[in-house]
């Protein structure tokens, strides 16, 4: 991994379920998050819902989604 790759194990669908990522992003001074993924009804749906309750301004690329 580069200089600036992270890696947070994540439990269940959503990303910021029992996981450091929201910690991460806040020590970043990261507001803005890009989402692409497989299965948008599972984890990118989920991730999305739960980026929202914690106010980070959200994108979803459609054609990067199934």
């Amino acid at each position: 991994m580069g200089t600036y790759d992270y890696a947070v194990f994540k439990p269940r669908w959503g990303a910021f379920y029992r996981t450091c990522l929201e910690t991460l992003l806040r020590e970043l001074g990261l507001d803005t998050l890009v989402f692409a993924g497989c299965n948008l009804p599972n984890c990118p749906r989920v991730s999305i819902v739960q980026a929202s309750e914690r106010d980070f301004r959200l994108a979803l690329i459609r054609d990067a989604v199934s």
